[in-house]
């Protein structure tokens, strides 16, 4: 089963609507605030280039990642179907 991990910000309303739709979906996930936590925030800048925040990552039974910057549905669908 594929890890999600969605990083975010504290008072981030796309990082609350993500999270929102995930749960509606049933679709389990770590959250991780980069805003509380500095590792975080530099994987966050290692992946992406900027501290943005909704970022998904996707880690797939394959060992593969994907990397969503962003909210951005349909990509997270896509990456985990």
């Amino acid at each position: 089963m594929n890890k999600i991990t969605v990083f975010t910000r504290t008072k981030c309303p796309y990082c609350v609507l993500l999270m929102k739709f995930l749960d509606m979906k049933k679709i389990v996930y770590e959250t991780v605030n980069i805003e509380k936590d500095t590792g975080a925030m530099e994987k966050v800048m290692a992946m992406t280039g900027r501290s943005i925040a909704p970022t998904t990552v996707v880690l797939k039974d394959d060992g593969t990642e994907d990397v969503i910057v962003g909210y951005n549905l349909g990509q997270v669908l896509q990456s985990i179907s």
